[in-house]
């Protein structure tokens, strides 16, 4: 969770490999907020310099797209390495946020009762 694991496994001289998917959010809140709300409040990280926190433990950094192509032999034989994967969000996610609002305003529209009976309609 803080990074500082990487200082004991660079300590005791482990053959690892860490992969950070990095979207910019603490997405699994995010996403349960997204969810529940249709909105988010809290779950946008500042910029982190991964490399700098690899350098700082002495740990090796790479930082790869989504493909990951080339980089797996360089990071299974360097010893401790800090995997950057750059990530966006998808379709799915976009879908979710719009899925919850669409919820909402139905809901709301609707009524308690009206919208209770048309989610055990659709469940059918």
């Amino acid at each position: 969770m803080s990074g500082l694991e990487l200082a004991v496994a660079v300590r005791e001289q482990l053959a690892l490999t860490v992969i950070v998917f990095n979207d910019g959010y603490l997405n699994q809140i995010r996403l349960q907020q997204l969810g529940d709300r249709g909105r988010t409040h809290g779950v946008t990280l500042p910029e982190i310099d991964f490399r700098a926190l690899a350098q700082t433990v002495g740990a090796h950094y790479v930082a790869a797209d989504a493909s990951l192509g080339g980089v797996r032999e360089y990071a299974r034989s360097a010893g401790v390495t800090l995997m950057e994967v750059a990530v966006s969000d998808g379709a799915a996610l976009s879908g979710a946020a719009l899925m919850r609002r669409a919820k909402a305003l139905a809901g709301g529209a609707l009524g308690p009762t009206w919208g209770a009976r048309v989610r055990a309609w659709l469940r059918r």
